[in-house]
């Protein structure tokens, strides 16, 4: 029987979509509504979780817009929005045209292995720092975890 969550039947509490849109809740990055001339300019990014480190998500963050400003980098031509429309109820066909964040957290690790040039702009990161990262997270949680039965599978299967 599922658990009910304060969310049940809304829709999930983050987006899971990379979608971009003004004054949308569905959307992973949203342009408040009120915000109608330049000095009220902002986005909300919706996207970290709860557990990373403040001080280097918002670092990422931000070397990820500068990246994306430098390189004129048009989310629009990219197929990112906007959407103004509750992407969850749009059809399964639709959902399929949309860009996903990565599904676990060894696939966010995979995709900074991969992409992370924009964060050694500045000196603000270095190669070194961003390895190590990733090789800690690896030892000493993934491979942790991965090592270890998890405690729903007592249940499936303790009593067989």
């Amino acid at each position: 029987m599922p658990v009910p969550t304060p969310t049940a039947g809304l829709g999930l509490a983050a987006p899971k979509y990379l979608v971009f849109s003004e004054g949308n809740r569905s959307s992973a990055i949203r342009i408040p509504g009120y915000a109608i001339n330049e000095k009220e300019a902002r986005i909300e990014y919706r996207l970290p979780g709860t557990t990373g480190n403040p001080y280097l998500v918002l670092a990422g963050m931000l070397m990820a817009g500068l990246d994306g400003i430098k390189n004129k980098i048009d989310p629009k031509g990219k197929g990112f929005g906007p959407y103004d429309v509750n992407v969850y109820e749009l059809s399964d066909h639709e959902k399929k045209k949309l860009k996903l964040p990565p599904d676990t957290f060894v696939q966010a690790l995979d995709f900074l292995k991969k992409d992370h040039r924009f964060l050694l702009e500045g000196d603000v990161f270095s190669e070194e720092i961003i390895q190590a990262y990733i090789d800690m997270k690896f030892k000493k949680e993934i491979n942790m975890i991965a090592g270890r039965p998890h405690p729903y599978e007592y249940e499936l299967y303790y009593d067989i």
